[in-house]
């Protein structure tokens, strides 16, 4: 199983080539990713988006970490096979659904109820 994401800004889209390309994520892309994510949200300048930002990178580091737990867990139980693929597949689905939501929330010119 694989899953890729793909970006329209191009600083994103290089970073994701930089960390992805050759389909082995290294400790070190990963970590480099992060802090180039906190980065970028450190440099908003948006005075009303200080907390939402905030808990919106928290999010995303729980998530991170949510998924290396996963995947601990699962090599601890010595899940493989036709087994790790369906955690796996479990995994892909939550993931599309917060790209979806971003989708939903930010690429839509409809007002949000």
């Amino acid at each position: 199983m694989a899953l890729t994401i793909t970006s329209t800004n191009a600083g994103v889209q290089n970073y994701i080539d930089q960390t992805m390309g050759d389909e082995d994520v290294t400790l070190d892309e990963f970590e480099a990713l992060s802090k180039a994510a906190d980065r970028r949200a450190g440099n908003l300048d948006y005075p009303a988006l200080t907390d939402t930002m905030a808990a919106f990178q928290k999010a995303a580091d729980d998530l991170a970490e949510a998924t290396k737990a996963l995947a601990s867990a699962a090599r601890r139980g010595e899940i493989t096979g036709y087994k790790l693929d369906a955690v796996m597949g479990v995994v892909e689905f939550q993931l599309a659904y917060v790209v979806a939501g971003y989708e939903t929330y930010f690429e839509h010119e409809e007002p949000m109820p």
